[in-house]
């Protein structure tokens, strides 16, 4: 199955709003409760909370079988952070389609690049 940054960025922004690190959140639950998630079938979205947590960008209480979500990782509050603006987040989907799609790891490269750089700007640190 070919990963949809958008579905990581939609499941990654619902785990953000639903989770307090601590409860436990079963697949179904977070789909049913998140309408966001409805775009994709269920299946579709529990191969991408499992692809998540093998990449480290959550936790989850079992290793392959997902188990409950508890929460997100550090690493995995940093790529959110760095693609929750809207302006940043359209600015990356024009880049994963060129010249093909993008490895998660290389648009999250970018995307804290394109972060440093507005931070930079407005510190007045560019020219």
């Amino acid at each position: 199955m070919k990963l949809e940054i958008e579905l990581i960025r939609e499941i990654l922004l619902a785990l953000e709003n639903y989770s307090d690190g601590h409860k436990n959140y079963d697949v179904e639950l977070l789909y049913r409760n998140y309408p966001n998630l409805n775009k994709w079938p269920y299946l579709t979205v529990e191969y991408h909370i499992r692809q998540l947590a093998d990449g480290g960008y959550i936790y989850t209480t079992e290793d392959y079988n997902i188990g409950y979500i508890i929460d997100l990782t550090w690493k995995g509050h940093e790529f959110l952070a760095d693609i929750r603006p809207q302006t940043t987040w359209e600015r990356l989907k024009g880049v994963m389609t060129y010249p093909a799609s993008v490895s998660l790891e290389a648009l999250k490269a970018v995307a804290s690049t394109m972060v440093q750089e507005a931070l930079n700007r407005k510190l007045g640190l560019h020219p």
